[in-house]
């Protein structure tokens, strides 16, 4: 369709019975992405069965107040001042990842940087985010984040097909006990319930993602009816496990064409590697600030999420 209509700069066809709009013209996306967007708010409405209820609460399906309520406690997460604070941490996990790199390279004949990427990731989402040590890059296929990110970020046909019958028959679907959960879902509400638990227990605040949503919660249980979207547990854990899987392939896919594009272009290697050589003897190490300001780095990864 989009070779067929690209050229229009946007054109109409159904979904199944539903007719959609596809729009390929810059200047038209401008106006519903930016200008406009204050009447293009929602996502398209999806329904689901009463038993999706992390689902349900997640940012990328709730609606407008309840929508902007949500998006505005999640918001100062990703400020600079926080991901500066949690750059050492980050270090750490980098760390970790060149040593079993290297490790692996003595076992074999060539490294799985995709898989090590996925490793890496997930570790980085854990210990930022929640303040747990998934420890996927040392026990890499036998670890059940990576075992359960997996299977959550990659539908099989099977799903694909329980998922379509959801979205087009949802009373029939709630009827015969049809639903999306799995084990898979249930390990991570595990976790995250697991890991407030102790937060809330210890009283240790580290300032990451978890802490801002107790705090939420906290918040709206004093100002009980009053508050404009009360916040619950199970949204706690819709969003973390929203955190968790929207960061998981993300990065690690992006990290793996940044890592196959320097391999196949030799000259962008070189020219990067001296950028960072170059930090490496002013500075003495890497920070928040000299990898900020390492401006080929930024064009390599830019390039990489232009493609």
């Amino acid at each position: 369709s989009y070779k067929s209509f690209r050229h229009h700069g946007l054109y109409g066809m159904y979904s199944f019975w539903t007719p959609e709009l596809y729009v390929f013209d810059p200047e038209i996306l401008r106006l519903v992405l930016v200008k406009d967007s204050d009447h293009f708010i929602d996502r398209r409405d999806i329904k689901l069965t009463s038993k999706e209820k992390y689902f349900k609460e997640m940012l990328t399906m709730v609606k407008g107040e309840k929508w902007k309520a949500l998006r505005s406690v999640m918001t100062p997460t990703f400020t600079s001042g926080k991901i500066k604070s949690m750059f050492p941490l980050i270090g750490d996990k980098v760390n970790e990842l060149v040593t079993e790199c290297e490790e692996e390279m003595r076992k074999n004949s060539f490294v799985d940087m995709k898989s090590m990427f996925s490793y890496y990731t997930t570790d980085v989402i854990g210990t930022c985010a929640f303040g747990i040590d998934a420890n996927c890059l040392k026990s890499k296929d036998a670890s059940q984040f990576i075992v359960s990110a997996n299977y959550l970020s990659n539908l099989d046909f099977k799903r694909l097909v329980k998922f379509a019958f959801i979205m087009l028959l949802p009373r029939f679907s709630e009827a015969i006990g049809l639903s999306l959960a799995n084990k898979h879902m249930d390990f991570f509400e595990n976790v995250v319930k697991e890991t407030v638990d102790l937060r809330i227990k210890s009283g240790q605040k580290r300032g990451d993602f978890l802490d801002i949503l107790l705090d939420a919660l906290e918040e709206s249980k004093m100002q009980g009816e009053s508050s404009k979207y009360p916040m619950t547990m199970d949204t706690i854990t819709a969003e973390s496990i929203l955190f968790l899987l929207a960061g998981f392939d993300t990065t690690s896919n992006t990290l793996s064409f940044l890592i196959y594009l320097l391999a196949a272009n030799k000259d962008a290697q070189r020219i990067l590697r001296e950028e960072l050589q170059e930090i490496i003897e002013k500075d003495g190490e890497f920070n928040y600030q000299n990898i900020m300001e390492a401006r080929y780095l930024d064009a390599c990864l830019s390039g990489i999420n232009r493609l």
